[in-house]
């Protein structure tokens, strides 16, 4: 992203193998919105909500194995 004008705005999404669950890391400026349907938030354990700048951990663990495929779908607004 910082290629193209952006100022490093990330998501980062690691597993916490102690625990099985997510480990998603935001940057400031970015917003994820599992509130969207058929969102990949069950499948990383967190809740339908919102989630803004900072560290957050799923609150179920990893679900991958209930799934063949992941479409994507990313909308980018400039602030």
């Amino acid at each position: 992203m910082k290629r193209n004008g952006h100022k490093g705005e990330s998501i980062k999404i690691t597993t916490n193998t102690n625990t099985s669950k997510s480990v998603m890391e935001i940057s400031s400026n970015v917003i994820v919105d599992f509130r969207v349907r058929n969102s990949i938030a069950s499948v990383l354990g967190f809740a339908e909500r919102i989630y803004k700048e900072s560290i957050h951990e799923s609150q179920n663990v990893v679900n991958i194995l209930s799934i063949n495929s992941i479409n994507s779908t990313l909308s980018v607004g400039l602030m």
